[in-house]
């Protein structure tokens, strides 16, 4: 079976399940062949050992090498190695550069770092802004808008008898307004009340690579909603008129 020795750093690179603790880790692969979990004993030709860990390291395209091997982190990181892997995110085009600081001297001058991706077939290009621009929520914030205003239009229109009707008694319009933007502040904080548990629900699940875009387009997506729906009701209540009390009686 491939031993190889590597850094604390390295296990965290491939996301192994490694309890710490000294010992060695193993692939799923060879977990599965050698009928071992972690915790359980490994004998090996001259003594025992631990299973710290395992890690997968499906073929889906990345170097061969892992899928069946057994890895011994160094406690503490000492000397230097072979390869070097990191894992970057977001994607930095000057990794290359960065990389080269890690690189020891060699004697033989014609031998240069290798730089290669793990793999070869996923992820060989990643155009984050493309990707953005191209999702399938981009114009939820408009969708939120109309749906908004139509809502507020809406419920002011539909009462906007009893409304020309104050108005007829005397009311000011302005105490009007202050009732009517009142009564919508109520179910529109509960709406944005809704949204928010929403997107709090989503976190939670951990779907979200990245949760503080996710609160920001969500709260974007509210926010454009509450809007929309004050819109609405001004323009709704701004069209409501006293002269047209008879009107809305026979239309009602």
């Amino acid at each position: 079976m491939p031993y190889f020795e590597v850094t604390s750093g390295f296990v965290s690179v491939i996301d192994a399940k490694w309890n710490g603790e000294p010992g060695v880790i193993l692939s799923a692969q060879a977990s599965e062949a050698l009928s071992r979990e972690r915790d359980d004993a490994l004998l090996l030709a001259d003594q025992s050992v631990s299973i710290a860990g395992t890690f997968d390291y499906p073929d889906d395209g990345r170097r061969a090498g892992l899928g069946y091997a057994m890895l011994a982190p160094t406690l503490p990181d000492l000397g230097s190695y072979d390869q070097c892997w990191i894992d970057v995110w977001p994607m930095n085009t000057q990794i290359n550069h960065l990389l080269t600081l890690v690189v020891l001297p060699s004697e033989d001058q014609k031998e240069s770092p290798k730089f290669s991706q793990l793999n070869s077939r996923l992820g060989a290009e990643f155009d984050g802004t493309v990707r953005f621009d191209s999702r399938n929520t981009k114009y939820a914030f408009i969708a939120a808008t109309v749906v908004g205003a139509a809502m507020g239009y809406v419920s002011v229109r539909s009462r906007r008898l009893q409304h020309a009707s104050a108005l007829h008694a005397g009311m000011h319009r302005a105490d009007l307004s202050a009732i009517v933007l009142g009564e919508a502040l109520v179910w529109i904080v509960a709406g944005v009340l809704f949204g928010a548990a929403a997107i709090g629900c989503w976190l939670a699940t951990g779907l979200g690579s990245d949760p503080t875009s996710v609160l920001i387009l969500g709260a974007r997506v509210l926010l454009w909603g509450c809007t929309g729906a004050l819109s609405g009701v001004s323009v709704g209540l701004f069209a409501t008129r006293e002269q047209a009390l008879f009107r809305y009686f026979k239309d009602r």
